[in-house]
Formats: C-alpha cells, structure tokens, sequence
C-alpha cells in the first residue's frame, strides 16, 4: 500500500498518464509534478508558509490539477471560486476565505512570468489582476 499516491507514482513512473483533458492534450505523471513543485517554489518564494490559505479561479484542467498537488504538498488550505462569476461576485465573499493569493489563469505563462520577476525582486507579495470578467461582463 505505500507504493500509492501520486508523488509515489509520480517518482517511480514519470511517464505514467496521468491526466487526458477534454481537448485531448495528455500529461503525464511526471509532468504534473515538475509543475506543481514549480508552484510549490514560486508560491513560497513569495512568502507563503504552511497553513496559508490559497484562493483559485481555475477552471478545471491540469493549472488547477498542478495546483491542488502544490497546496497539498505544501501544507496549505485551497479555497477554488467558481471562475464564471463576475469579479464583484468574488470581491464580495465576505473575506471569509482570508486567502493571502488569488492564483488566476488568464495567461499562464505571462503570470509565472511576472511571479519569478517579483521573486527575484524578493517582493513580499505578488498580486495578478486581470480584466476578465472584472465589471460582470458575460462571458
């Protein structure tokens, strides 16, 4: 039994198929883990510890896959919002979740981009805005 579990899987067979999107890309299990280690580091780079909340507006794919096994890894709690509402419908949650990031998938690698870019900088924070949906515009 202790041969199971997706960083067990993932370190005795990198190639194992992990995951099949609905378009048909295929991940594998190897790739998942190069990608949710990157997040891993990004995110504590950016001065996240464990027990930090991390909020989400992924649709359901391998960015929110990569992040769930970050978060998990991590020792963080994850809070996924509904990426159809309106920004204002997110504002408007009471700040409840108490999420110190909002991780949004506008433009990947544009964002990863500007993550290494702050840390680097050694930025305390690092905060993406996107105009998507923002003024509750359909969509």
């Amino acid at each position: 039994m202790t041969d199971l579990g997706f960083w067990n899987v993932a370190q005795a067979d990198p190639a194992h198929l992990a995951l099949v999107e609905p378009d048909g890309t295929e991940h594998t299990a190897g790739e998942l883990l190069a990608a949710c280690n990157q997040v891993v580091h990004g995110l504590r780079a950016l001065g996240l510890l464990p027990g930090d909340v991390v909020a989400t507006v992924l649709p359901n794919g391998a960015a929110m896959l990569e992040l769930t096994l970050a978060v998990l890894q991590a020792g963080w709690y994850l809070v996924p919002m509904n990426h159809h509402l309106a920004g204002p419908a997110h504002a408007d949650d009471g700040g409840t979740c108490g999420a110190i990031h909002v991780y949004r998938e506008v433009n990947v690698e544009g964002t990863l981009s500007l993550a290494a870019a702050a840390a680097s900088a050694r930025a305390k924070r690092f905060v993406y805005l996107s105009s998507v949906k923002v003024n509750g515009e359909a969509g």
